[in-house]
């Protein structure tokens, strides 16, 4: 701590109100051990004010050169982070930035758009000091007013501070929150009377996601999430998990071009749902212990995640042969012990038949075609994500539910809320019909829906229709191939008989 007393006391002597840190100096206090750096500002408030307006100035001095300058920003972020109660007083000395130096960051924008110069890291290292300060609640409508309005750059920023593994957990959740905020039009269109706001809107999303494939952003937002599902979840990496599922959701939403390719790179081109999203709904639904009701934000976790699984699993065609093989976690909800959980929360269930449905999990394993149209084996997948295993947890599950729920669900299934569901697939249709003969059987029932007997008995009803739904199925199947043949022999002889004899 005496070096940094020494140093504010020489400040101190010089008198003028525009000193500045010297190079010496800034070299001197990159090298203040951490316990100093967090004891100073509490024993030495004012030093502490006179040394954090020097480097301020440092910054606006049109004679300093960029070397310097860096050095006296990395300081600033090294104090920001290890004296976090230091932060309130640092911001105030950081409204003295003045036009010198928005100059400097703006030359060297310039400079990278004329002459292909190098941008350096003084915005990256500016970004991370306001993100700091801020307490890490800075707003993506700040960040754009920091990137002179440039929503290009603005996410370009946002991409080099998320990749850095050595800044803090809760700078890269920040990011993860600014990521959202560029989806909602209050970032953009604040204080407007709205006119004309809503396609400027959706053309500004448009960008997010032609910015998104430029800079590769999403595998690089998973990169920076997924660690934090390594231990308990905690306020912070909720909001963040959950800000990056608003984003996908929202980009998806509210984009009138790419939103296709968009929500096909969440499987095809990212290791989102292994490493993001199925994890994180296990550990939402995991939280309730055993408590048959989720807290608020494990419930709006779960129903954002399995928004975000129908948007990822939507028509992917033989790529949906990754989703079946990771699919235990439909297995492991429909557990008769997670009943009551379901119960109190129908959508959760709705929302994990639509993920199924979109999967088309419960029809067979011949429908998971691989790239060289080779069906796979049903051995390959796990027993709990093979259709017979599904159909049979999703058949218990609906009939151990009352004639009222049972409708509840089936209402919610038809409904297509933040994602896209398949209601054309095989698996639609099975599920469906599961819930529509349930009512009809407990529609005259009087007996309770775990009552051993009816449950018994409407199971083997259940199995006997199932087993017709696949039969026809099958039939149906068999027909559409044998109408292909005859297509496809009907394109070759009129092929022959156009060709020249």
């Amino acid at each position: 701590m005496q070096t940094l007393v020494d140093l504010c006391a020489g400040l101190a002597a010089n008198q003028s109100p525009c000193a500045e840190v010297s190079d010496s100096q800034c070299q001197q206090l990159l090298a203040v051990g951490v316990p100093a750096l967090r004891e100073f500002p509490t024993a030495h408030p004012e030093a502490y004010q006179r040394l954090l307006w020097a480097l301020v100035q440092t910054l606006n001095s049109e004679e300093v050169s960029v070397k310097r300058k860096t050095n006296a920003l990395l300081f600033l972020m090294k104090a920001a982070l290890e004296a976090p109660s230091s932060r309130s007083v640092m911001l105030t000395a950081l409204k003295g930035l003045s036009s010198s130096w928005e100059q400097v960051l703006t030359d060297r924008e310039a400079g990278r758009a004329e002459f292909g110069a190098s941008l350096g890291r003084l915005h990256e290292y500016m970004l991370v000091l306001l993100c700091r300060v801020s307490d890490y609640e800075l707003s993506a409508a700040q960040l754009l007013e920091f990137a002179s309005g440039k929503l290009g750059f603005a996410l370009e920023l946002l991409s080099l501070v998320i990749k850095v593994p050595s800044y803090e957990e809760e700078l890269r959740l920040n990011c993860a929150q600014l990521l959202l905020g560029f989806t909602r039009p209050a970032t953009y269109f604040e204080g407007r009377d709205g006119s004309g706001s809503t396609q400027d809107f959706s053309e500004k999303v448009n960008f997010v996601v032609q910015q998104c494939s430029r800079l590769n952003l999403l595998p690089t937002v998973v990169d920076a999430l997924s660690p934090a599902l390594g231990r308990a979840l905690n306020p912070a990496t909720h909001g963040a998990v959950q800000a990056f599922l608003g984003f996908l959701l929202n980009t998806y939403a509210f984009s009138t071009t790419g939103s296709t390719a968009f929500r096909q790179s969440l499987l095809v081109s990212t290791q989102a749902v292994q490493r993001l999203l199925l994890p994180y709904i296990g550990m939402c639904l995991a939280a309730s212990g055993d408590s048959p009701k989720l807290e608020d934000v494990a419930l709006r976790g779960a129903q954002r995640c399995l928004s975000a699984l129908c948007l990822a699993s939507f028509r992917m065609g033989s790529h949906g042969a990754t989703l079946r093989a990771l699919n235990t976690v439909t297995a492991h909800v429909l557990q008769p012990a997670r009943l009551p959980l379901l119960r109190a929360h129908p959508s959760v269930l709705a929302q994990l038949l639509q993920f199924n449905a979109n999967m088309d999990s419960l029809a067979g394993e011949q429908e998971l075609a691989s790239p060289s149209g080779k069906p796979p084996p049903s051995s390959t997948l796990p027993e709990p994500c093979t259709s017979a295993s599904l159909v049979g947890a999703v058949a218990q599950t609906i009939s151990a539910l009352s004639q009222s729920e049972v409708l509840q669900v089936f209402e919610l299934l038809g409904k297509t809320g933040a994602a896209p569901v398949a209601h054309d697939t095989a698996s639609y249709q099975i599920i469906s019909n599961l819930c529509l003969q349930t009512i009809e059987k407990k529609r005259d029932s009087s007996e309770s829906p775990l009552s051993g007997g009816n449950s018994a008995q409407l199971l083997e009803d259940l199995a006997v229709a199932l087993d017709q739904q696949l039969q026809a199925l099958e039939t149906g199947k068999e027909e559409l191939e044998l109408i292909k043949a005859a297509l496809a022999g009907s394109v070759g002889s009129a092929g022959e008989c156009a060709s020249p004899s």
